[in-house]
């Protein structure tokens, strides 16, 4: 009987000591599984905070935050080798103009030699952030859509008094003979910069750079005729691999805009609001084609005259 309950009770000790191995385990295989899963979250947390900082250049080059800093440098160099003074304040695009303000404001008080660089070093900061070059480019196009539609108001205007065929023979007299001043016949042959609004735009795109430079130069062009110019230009000229052409234009804008400027300021001379060869002169409903008087023989030469005097 004892021998009996003694192998009972060992068998009751194994199943108690089986189960408290089989929990054992259990919890052990928990915590092993937590384990990894934390080891695997953490690798993964590395992993997206080092793709943050690792980006790839046009080349498809891998670069990270010490290859971005080292070309950092490298243009700060290559600035400074340049005579420029790189900025090393990490400003915003708003605090640098609230720099530069306060250089200026500075700068009429003294100006030194020092506020005088820092007025420089704020002008330059603005003048190349990518901020201001984008807000330069949404300017220039609204500019652009003002000065076209300004333009063709000007091209209308000038149309009264430059004739489709001014190419053809054009002469002072026969501008004359179309109800034209002599000293506006004269300023036309003169500035043969105001015949091109009667030229084809691929022709103008086609016109050699001295020509553009020379014979059709647009100094002394008041504001009605500079707009009028400007608007029958071309978008882009042909044969210019140097970008002569289009710094001729560009100089042209800048000439303009200079005297938009001053028109607004009130500051323009009455020569560039209107020249004064257009007073004075009967407007002709936009001048279609130039009658040109037929050119005096060679025989005869002494009565033709005398008839045309009296005529």
């Amino acid at each position: 009987m004892k021998e009996v309950e003694s192998s009972s009770n060992n068998s009751a000790t194994k199943a108690f000591a089986n189960s408290i191995v089989k929990k054992h385990d259990s919890n052990s295989l928990l915590l092993s599984r937590k384990s990894k899963n934390l080891l695997k979250f953490e690798k993964n947390k590395k992993q997206k905070e080092k793709e943050k900082q690792i980006s790839k250049n046009k080349n498809n080059i891998v670069i990270g935050n010490q290859e971005l800093l080292d070309h950092i440098e490298l243009l700060k160099s290559q600035l400074e080798n340049a005579g420029l003074r790189p900025i090393s304040e990490i400003t915003s695009y708003e605090d640098g103009k609230s720099n530069l303000i306060k250089a200026l404001e500075a700068c009429i008080v003294d100006d030194s030699f020092f506020n005088l660089q820092e007025v420089d070093k704020w002008d330059d900061f603005i003048k190349n952030h990518p901020k201001y070059i984008e807000e330069q480019v949404q300017k220039n196009k609204l500019w652009v859509e003002d000065a076209m539609e300004r333009g063709k108001d000007a091209i209308e205007e000038q149309k009264k008094y430059i004739p489709e065929n001014i190419f053809d023979n054009a002469s002072v007299v026969n501008l004359q003979n179309k109800g034209l001043s002599l000293n506006l016949a004269t300023r036309i042959m003169r500035n043969r910069a105001l015949w091109l609004i009667r030229m084809d735009v691929k022709d103008i795109a086609n016109v050699h750079i001295a020509d553009l430079k020379f014979k059709y130069s647009f100094t002394g062009l008041d504001i009605i005729e500079l707009r009028a110019l400007y608007a029958c230009l071309p978008d882009k000229f042909e044969h210019d691999p140097k970008n002569e052409k289009e710094n001729w234009k560009n100089s042209l804008i800048q000439s303009l805009k200079d005297i938009e400027n001053q028109e607004k300021n009130g500051t323009l001379p009455k020569r560039l609001i209107r020249n004064s060869a257009y007073n004075n002169t009967n407007e002709t409903q936009n001048i279609k084609v130039l009658k040109f008087q037929n050119p005096i023989a060679n025989s005869n030469l002494f009565s033709e005259i005398c008839k045309r005097r009296i005529d």
